[in-house]
């Protein structure tokens, strides 16, 4: 197993304080209580374990007759016994507990349920969630963009997704809601993103893009054949020539991003990412597949490929932050981020808090992901919108998440994708889905290491 809990087997109600992990050859301990990770060798490893199974009773002076024991130098124990000195008179710093308010601040715009590929393990099932194919209609968008705005804090900028099936089957909505915006609410800040097959664009469309300052989001799932596999047209056909040459096309004019679905047949990620680079993609994200086929989900071997190749990517991205780059792999940048500003969560996501998904017809979903599930209909959006709706299902925090309480990072991850944990009719107090909780712990680890190796760069320019 890649994660082990220093060789301790813990139930569900026994707290994990410590999480020692390897990234190459530098060795980490992440200290739970006090949302903070040290680069630790053998003998503060040792010490270290010595009084997590202490109940960290032990003084620095008994964990330094603990490595004398071990057969440790006088010196070493000198030097440790300092380090543990100051280890255990560490207080907690104070730390950002992130909120997820009942105020709307993103909203997912289903412009088109209907999609021209035939994704193998689409969830939206080929396109159309399950239910009839359809456009929206401006009256549906525009009362969206209302319902957006109306339950929105003033100070707040908005954003605004489209999505589908393939919302360019639908451009001309998407248009008109971008006018529709700047003509309504010219006091409002809006962001405009879309994520889409890539196969549609054209001139046209990219200019438009352009002139909003769209961020753009491709879905991809590899490269040549192993894309075509999984992402056809619906008459069989490959549509992965015409994504990259569209790319290749318009990169240097705007700075797509790309999507990639992890899975067992399809895990090479360092490959996959040079060659999305080479296309022209600016930025690159990978996940899981949120299934529970065998054929398709990540099993351990595949983990654990998909964790070498996370550390060299982890290499590449520390090169990138140390020349002044914003590195081009994004799977990171998330914990990056929370790391550096202590910046804690108590939920997974902000579905339903602060984003809805609206359907063509106007019905309201916490995601996209719920799309279909009638327990979790939020309204619609022509007869009204009530985001405390499912305040009661919602209350499920990561604190009471069975599969939560061992794992160490629960206060960075706030219990992930809360999709991952539902069942029809109510949200599960565990993951669905512990592949996609295993590739996040696995990033996690990732960042603490670029952080370390980052500040060490640090001191050794200064000195």
């Amino acid at each position: 197993m890649i994660y082990s809990y220093y060789n301790k087997k813990y139930s569900y109600s026994e707290k994990v304080f410590m999480h020692f992990f390897s990234v190459s050859t530098r060795k980490y301990c992440f200290d739970e209580s006090l949302h903070q990770c040290f680069l630790v060798d053998m003998p503060s490893e040792i010490a270290l374990r010595a009084w997590e199974d202490s109940g960290r009773i032990l003084s620095a002076s008994e964990l330094a007759d603990v490595l004398r024991r071990e057969g440790f130098t006088e010196d070493t124990v000198d030097e440790i016994r300092e380090d543990l000195e100051e280890y255990i008179a560490l207080s907690a710093q104070e730390l950002n507990k992130v909120t997820t308010p009942h105020k709307l601040c993103s909203l997912e715009l289903h412009v088109s349920h209907s999609c021209n590929l035939g994704c193998s393990y689409c969830f939206a099932g080929k396109g159309d969630y399950g239910i009839p194919q359809r456009m929206m209609s401006r009256k549906v968008a525009f009362a969206a963009v209302d319902t957006l705005v109306s339950q929105s804090c003033p100070e707040d900028q908005l954003s605004i997704v489209f999505f589908g099936g393939e919302p360019l089957l639908n451009k001309s909505l998407i248009h008109d809601t971008v006018e529709y915006v700047r003509k309504s609410y010219p006091d409002r800040s809006f962001s405009f993103s879309i994520t889409t097959n890539g196969t549609l664009l054209d001139d046209e469309i990219v200019s438009r893009f352009v002139k909003s300052s769209f961020s753009v989001l491709v879905s991809m799932d590899g490269i040549g054949d192993r894309h075509d596999s999984t992402r056809p047209y619906k008459n069989g056909k490959g549509s992965y020539l015409d994504i990259s040459c569209n790319i290749k096309k318009y990169c240097s004019t705007l700075p797509f991003g790309v999507r990639a679905t992890l899975t067992k047949g399809n895990c090479d990620i360092l490959s996959e990412y040079i060659e999305f680079i080479k296309i022209g993609f600016k930025k690159t994200y990978f996940s899981p597949v949120s299934s529970r086929s065998e054929k398709i989900m990540l099993d351990q071997c595949a983990l654990d490929h998909i964790r070498e190749q996370l550390e060299v990517l982890a290499n590449m991205c520390v090169e990138e932050l140390m020349e002044g780059k914003r590195p081009t792999f994004r799977s990171f940048w998330l914990p990056l981020a929370q790391i550096r500003n202590a910046a804690l969560a108590t939920v997974g996501c902000g579905a339903g808090r602060r984003f809805i998904a609206v359907t063509p017809n106007g019905d309201c979903y916490p995601c996209h992901r719920f799309v279909g599930m009638t327990a979790y209909k939020l309204g619609n959006v022509l007869t009204g919108v009530k985001t405390s709706g499912l305040s009661a299902n919602w209350d499920k925090t990561v604190d009471k998440r069975s599969d939560c309480s061992k794992c160490w990072i629960r206060d960075y991850c706030g219990g992930g994708c809360e999709w991952e944990a539902a069942d029809l009719n109510q949200l599960s107090d565990h993951s669905f889905f512990p592949s996609s909780c295993e590739y996040r712990r696995m990033c996690y680890e990732m960042a603490f290491d670029i952080l370390s190796r980052l500040r060490e760069g640090s001191n050794n320019a200064a000195s």
